[in-house]
């Protein structure tokens, strides 16, 4: 399978490769390569290399950065997932969201939809407050 790892030069990203590849052809990009916020360098992304399946391990993951530039952890954090998905959607890709304790408790089994109940989320941050809005 083609793969995309987005955000490949972190921790998580790094772990998706090195278990990832002997398996599948991995396709790596970070922030220098694809800023995930800007819908055309993400639909040129996706144009170029066409993956069948994309791992989002990007994230804008400073907690107390994001309590205070909420704008750009929603870009980052949201915006920037959206985009990914949309083309995803478009080139019949499958997507895998890497999210944290600090937007979903880890109680609920099964796949994460989209609205969850209030009780599904952590009891804290800016990212559980803008997702209650939704």
């Amino acid at each position: 399978m083609k793969l995309l790892i987005i955000g490949a030069n972190g921790q998580l990203g790094q772990d998706c490769l090195q278990t990832l590849t002997p398996q599948h052809t991995v396709l790596c990009c970070d922030v220098q390569e694809v800023d995930i916020t800007d819908a055309p360098q993400v639909a040129g992304l996706f144009a170029t290399h066409q993956p069948e399946a994309v791992i989002n391990c990007a994230a804008y993951t400073a907690v107390d950065a994001c309590e205070t530039d909420q704008q750009r952890c929603m870009e980052v954090n949201a915006h920037g997932p959206q985009l990914l998905a949309e083309q995803c959607d478009k080139y019949n890709s499958r997507i895998i969201q890497i999210s944290t304790d600090y937007v979903y408790d880890g109680k609920t089994s099964g796949t994460a939809t989209i609205p969850r109940r209030r009780r599904d989320y952590a009891p804290f941050n800016v990212w559980k407050k803008q997702t209650q809005r939704r």
